[in-house]
């Protein structure tokens, strides 16, 4: 990293803040983990319709500001 341009860096520190944003949305707006259920199956379910809400939300609140 420390032959990588500052624009870069500053670049890599912005999207790791939005990932932490976003999971942070995850967790407290849409409950991703409520799941205590034992299997795999079930948690997959749980994250797919938790990360399919979050995108409807998203695109949602985009088109909204868009019109």
């Amino acid at each position: 990293m420390a032959s990588q341009p500052v624009e870069e860096l500053f670049k890599l520190a912005a999207s790791h803040r939005r990932a932490l944003q976003t999971v942070d949305d995850l967790r407290d707006s849409f409950g991703f983990l409520d799941f205590e259920g034992p299997t795999f199956p079930g948690c997959h379910h749980h994250a797919t319709l938790v990360s399919a809400a979050y995108c409807v939300s998203n695109l949602s609140a985009r088109a909204a500001f868009a019109a």
